[in-house]
């Protein structure tokens, strides 16, 4: 290798790169991957899209606080309208702390699965439904 370097580079130049490629070589080759093997996983996949549904009005089974206060944020199991029930967590404190016995949910589902998604929402998103 040293001699291909100095036939590119000449002598003295070639001992230094010969060097630095030793001693940083390996340093260098492992970020290079790992910037690539990053960049690669950010474009392949993206973030999935969804679309709005609705927004809904439930009735809450029950409601856990995350802190030592109700504005902290809330865990809430819903009952949704086909019986089910679905644990819905905000850390948000306008939304937490406006969780009583209903709630605002907004109805997501993801436009590539078809899966339903649901987030807690300020009240008076669901003042008109």
């Amino acid at each position: 290798m040293l001699d291909l370097l100095s036939r590119l580079f000449g002598p003295h130049k070639a001992v230094s790169i010969y060097v630095f490629l030793r001693s940083k070589g390996l340093i260098l080759l492992t970020l290079a991957g790992f910037v690539m093997i990053v960049s690669s996983l950010m474009i392949l996949t993206g973030p999935s899209k969804h679309e709005h549904v609705a927004f809904m009005t439930l009735p809450v089974v029950s409601a856990v606080s995350t802190g030592s206060n109700a504005s902290a944020g809330v865990i809430a199991t819903l009952r949704l309208p086909d019986g089910e029930t679905v644990a819905v967590t905000s850390t948000e404190s306008n939304v937490a702390a406006l969780v009583t016995d209903t709630a605002c949910v907004e109805k997501r589902r993801f436009t590539d699965t078809g899966e339903a998604r649901y987030r807690l929402k300020p009240l008076h998103n669901c003042d008109g439904n």
